[in-house]
């Protein structure tokens, strides 16, 4: 059997960018979009610590770290899909 050496990969935006994507995509207050997110993302750390041991947003737990702050989703998955190909081409 092939061993299989996964990829991690942390995305990231600042909080106020976040933010923003959040208020317009669930047409709520900046403000109610920022406490959401400062809620979910205590509530994921201490999952990603019990299921993974991983500690959320230590980038020396991850591979490769990108950043969408300044960037569209579809360029995000345009950015992985070939971080994924250069990675994996090795795998074969």
């Amino acid at each position: 059997a092939r061993e299989f050496n996964p990829l991690s990969i942390l995305v990231v935006a600042n909080l106020e960018d976040r933010a923003r994507r959040v208020s317009k995509r669930e047409k709520i207050s900046f403000e109610e979009a920022l406490n959401e997110i400062k809620v979910r993302d205590s509530s994921e750390k201490d999952r990603f610590k019990k299921l993974y041991n991983v500690d959320l947003w230590n980038i020396n737990d991850f591979h490769i770290v990108v950043n969408t702050s300044k960037i569209s989703k579809e360029k995000m998955i345009e950015i992985v899909e070939e971080i994924c190909k250069i990675y994996f081409k090795g795998e074969r």
